[in-house]
């Protein structure tokens, strides 16, 4: 009987960059990311507040296929999948880059919100925190 051949178990994907901007754009030729806007803390006039629109960037380093998932946390610790998950595939270099447009984030108080990715059930590391305060009056 001839031996089947090893499917390569496919390793739970390492985030190597994670961050919130206005904007991603990708050069054509040399198919580099340039990202437009960083975002760490929102200044809100009053709460509920409402953002229009605004990208997540995740960079990352694996192998074979996963389905990841976004997750969202407010200051409360309370939790929520964003969308469905994406079918991500690591090519040459091991390497993969997504892009997520998020469209009417609303927060309802001050304080840490935390997108995070998850793979099935495993938390990948590092989260990304957006800090939501009060703006203050002049």
């Amino acid at each position: 009987m001839p031996k089947k051949k090893k499917t390569p178990v496919a390793e739970k994907p390492e985030v190597l960059v994670f961050v919130a901007c206005d904007a991603v754009s990708r050069d054509p030729n040399s198919n580099k990311s340039s990202l437009y806007g960083l975002i760490d803390t929102i200044l809100a006039g009053s709460f509920p507040m409402r953002l229009g629109h605004f990208s997540l960037y995740a960079k990352m380093r694996g192998t074979g296929k996963h389905d990841v998932q976004l997750n969202f946390s407010d200051p409360s610790g309370e939790a929520q999948k964003i969308g469905g998950p994406l079918s991500i595939s690591f090519g040459r270099g091991n390497t993969c880059e997504i892009q997520i447009d998020v469209n009417g984030f609303a927060a309802q108080k001050q304080g840490d919100h935390q997108f995070y990715l998850t793979v099935g059930r495993k938390r990948l590391q590092p989260s990304l925190t957006i800090s939501v305060k009060r703006q203050k009056k002049k």
